[in-house]
Parts: structure tokens; sequence; C-alpha cells
């Protein structure tokens, strides 16, 4: 509350034990106040460099690792095969029904012609087991076809009317960004 630092440095993500040329980026945070938790996401390598995923880890609110460690949220690449990739992952908390909302862009359709077409997806994270819940990589955007796309999903939780707003930024086909 002082805005002086308690502690040490310490690391979160283990996306590098894979080697060299495996990064983790993009990081979000989110706050349970139920459980007096954080959830820490990013994205990073999966098996293959031309692979990405979004992963998670919890630390209870000393900054001391919860569950086992590192896990991965999404399942883009192993559900598409090599080459794809999840990013720009972003977390909020719903105390309603005691779950993470992780929500992030993929290019998650199979073939060489969507390699570069995006959407938003989603995934529930219940935030006592710290597992997933509910539909698996579930798509939140629309935008359609090669040349479309969406990028850099946010996400909130509204407590009045116990929804989730999710926004981000779209492009159209042979449309100008807006």
């Amino acid at each position: 509350s002082a805005g002086v630092a308690v502690g040490n440095d310490f690391r979160i993500s283990n996306t590098t034990d894979q080697g060299n040329n495996f990064h983790a980026g993009a990081p979000a945070v989110a706050y349970d106040n139920t459980n007096n938790q954080y959830l820490i996401v990013w994205s990073g390598g999966f098996k293959e460099e031309s692979r990405t995923e979004i992963w998670g880890r919890a630390l209870n609110a000393k900054g001391g690792p919860l569950g086992d460690g590192d896990f991965r949220i999404s399942q883009v690449s192993s559900d598409n095969g090599g080459g794809r990739r999840a990013g720009s992952p972003h977390v909020t908390y719903s105390g309603a029904s005691n779950e993470y909302l992780v929500v992030f862009q993929a290019n998650g359709s199979a073939g060489e012609a969507n390699a570069d077409v995006n959407e938003i997806f989603g995934q529930r994270i219940d935030a006592t087991k710290l597992t997933e819940t509910g539909s698996n990589d579930f798509r939140v955007s629309s935008m359609g076809g090669a040349g479309g796309g969406a990028s850099r999903p946010r996400v909130a939780y509204g407590g009045i009317y116990k929804e989730y707003l999710v926004v981000w930024r779209g492009m159209r086909a042979n449309a100008p960004p807006e």
C-alpha cells in the first residue's frame, strides 16, 4: 500500500524450460478476492517453436505457488496441428461463480489459408480447483474468413448483472482498420 516492493523478484513461468527459443510473453493477472489468490496468464511455446499456447499459474496473496505449477489453458496447437498460435491473453475473476475467464486470440482453424486468421476464444477456470470448466476453447468472435481477424482481447466482469464483457480489435476482409 506504500508503493514499496515486498520481497524479491521470483520466476512465475517455466516456458523457457523447453529450450532457448521458447519464450513467455504478454502476461496478464487477475485477483480472486474470494480465495485471496492471483491467476497469472501468458502466451508461451508448446513442444515446437512454431506453436504457442496460453498458460497459467496461480499464486497466493503472498506470492507463493498454488497447484501443480504452470498449466496449459488453451488447446490450439494440439487440436489443430503445428504452426498454430494463441496469444494476447487477458483474464478477469467472477466472485459470483468463483471462476476466472481467460480470453485470447488464436488461429484455431486448420489449413494453410487460415494460418493468419485470428478469432477470439475463451476458457473458464475454476478458481478453487484451478482446472478448466465448461466448453474447451469456446469461440467468442466471428470476424470471418481470410483477410479478416480479431486481436488484442480484453475482458471484464460486471457483478451487478453477473456477466462478462469481451472487447477486441477487429478487421473485416478488404476493409481498413478501425
